[in-house]
């Protein structure tokens, strides 16, 4: 989608809709309708309210992508990590609440004389366990990492689009709104050549030969 802002003569270029076929022989219609030239502009408005995104957050783009199955799995570890995480520290502050409460038994216990009280086992268990499910998950997100690098140029290039599609749109807005009389012209000639175009489709092949019988 493109329009030349300066042409000689005072002519101005006429809109190329993306709706539209390409080859002038394809089929569909060769003039736009009002409703799909307006979701036209609509979507130009949209896009021109956008900043152009920086490539530098391709990263960011990726992490909150809901379809893909690396960074889904990705966040869900994450969220694991941070869960497991407050596990250890609540299990290290119960061993360390255990020895704070029991300070003769905890004096006894770090000579080697004697073996953990029950109690005092089943919380450094629990504070293993911990521990070693955090490792897990630790190990879990390092092999997820490795899927970034491998995407890093797809999402770029989405940014990279989008910018452009941004830029594009700004530019033919700017167009429109400086020769807007001209455009109101041209769109007036583009509906009623639909409007013609309907009227004709809705004919039958019978009614049309009888008109040129006439």
């Amino acid at each position: 989608m493109s329009f030349k802002p300066l042409l000689l003569k005072g002519t101005y270029p006429k809109p190329n809709y993306p709706y539209l076929p390409k080859n002038p022989s394809a089929s569909g219609p060769t003039e736009p309708s009002p409703l799909h030239r307006e979701a036209t502009l609509k979507r130009w408005r949209y896009l021109a309210t956008q900043e152009v995104p920086d490539v530098e957050n391709a990263r960011a783009l990726w992490e909150r992508d809901q379809w893909d199955p690396d960074a889904k799995a990705w966040r869900e570890t994450l969220k694991t990590i941070d869960w497991e995480m407050n596990q250890v520290a609540r299990a290290a502050a119960a061993v360390e609440e255990w020895h704070r409460k029991h300070p003769v038994q905890s004096l006894v216990l770090r000579t080697g004389l004697k073996k953990p009280p029950a109690d005092l086992q089943r919380l450094a268990q629990m504070h293993a366990e911990s521990t070693r499910f955090l490792q897990g998950s630790q190990r879990r997100l390092e092999e997820l990492e490795q899927a970034w690098p491998k995407k890093q140029l797809i999402y770029q290039r989405q940014l990279e689009q989008e910018g452009e599609e941004i830029r594009k749109a700004k530019k033919c807005l700017r167009v429109i709104e400086g020769n807007l009389e001209h455009f109101r012209k041209v769109w007036k000639r583009e509906e009623q050549a639909f409007q013609n175009r309907e009227r004709e489709q809705r004919r039958g092949p019978g009614d049309r030969d009888r008109g040129w019988s006439r």
